[in-house]
C-alpha cells in the first residue's frame, strides 16, 4: 500500500487528534478498536515499525503507528474533501 508522493500542503491538525506518538496513550482519552486488517498490511505495518525503530530511535507500538496514520488520514479528508486520499482511494477500487 503506497501513498501518493505530493499530497500538496500540509492541512491544520485536526484539534481531537493525537500529533505525535506515545500522545494518545498520555493525556488524551483512549478508547480500544478492534479491528480486522488484512495479512497484507499487518506485515507492511511491522516492517515500518521496524524501519522507524532502526532508522529513526523511534521504538513505537502497531497503535501509535496506526493512530499516525489515522490521523493524517482524517486531517487530508478534512482539508481535501473529495481530492482526499481517503475518497480517492475508496472510489479507485
Amino acid at each position: 500500500m503506497h501513498l501518493p508522493a505530493a499530497l500538496g500542503p500540509a492541512p491544520t491538525p485536526h484539534p481531537a487528534l493525537p500529533v505525535h506518538p506515545g500522545e494518545a496513550s498520555g493525556s488524551a482519552p483512549t478508547e480500544q478498536v478492534g479491528l480486522r486488517l488484512p495479512s497484507a498490511l499487518v506485515l507492511e505495518l511491522e516492517r515500518v515499525r521496524g524501519l522507524l525503530a532502526r532508522e529513526h530511535a523511534l521504538p513505537v507500538t502497531r497503535s501509535e503507528v496506526v493512530t499516525a496514520a489515522l490521523a493524517l488520514l482524517l486531517e487530508d479528508y478534512d482539508a481535501w474533501g473529495e481530492q482526499s486520499v481517503l475518497v480517492r482511494r475508496l472510489t479507485d477500487d
